[in-house]
C-alpha cells in the first residue's frame, strides 16, 4: 500500500499559486500552418445565395477546442470545430486575421 505521501505531493502543493496555474492555461496549444504562398488560411463562405456566411480557418493542428474558446471570445459568435478546421458562424476574418498575426502565426 502507498502511504499517503506519496499520492499526495506536498512539496508541489505548497509551491502552487494561482500565477502559475494561470500562466499554464495561457500557452497556446494549437498551430496554424500558412498557405504555400505565405498567407493565413482565413476563408469566408457563402452559401445558400448568401444568406448563410461563415468563416473557415483550415490547417489547424493541436488542441482545436482551445482555439474555439479564443474565438468565441474574440468574434462573439457561435465555433464549430472540425478535424483540421475550425467554422465561425459569420464574417469574421479581418478580426481572425488580427488576432492570429498578434499570436505570432
Amino acid at each position: 500500500d502507498p502511504e499517503y505521501g506519496e499520492l499526495y505531493n506536498e512539496e508541489k502543493a505548497k509551491n502552487f499559486n494561482e500565477e502559475n496555474f494561470g500562466n499554464e492555461w495561457k500557452k497556446v496549444r494549437f498551430r496554424i500552418r500558412r498557405t504555400v504562398n505565405g498567407n493565413l488560411p482565413v476563408y469566408e463562405i457563402l452559401s445558400r445565395g448568401g444568406i448563410r456566411a461563415g468563416t473557415c480557418i483550415k490547417n489547424v493542428e493541436g488542441d482545436c477546442f482551445q482555439l474555439r474558446k479564443k474565438l468565441m471570445t474574440i468574434c462573439e459568435a457561435p465555433v464549430k470545430p472540425g478535424h483540421g478546421y475550425v467554422i465561425v458562424r459569420g464574417l469574421h476574418s479581418w478580426k481572425i486575421k488580427e488576432c492570429f498575426t498578434a499570436l505570432g502565426f
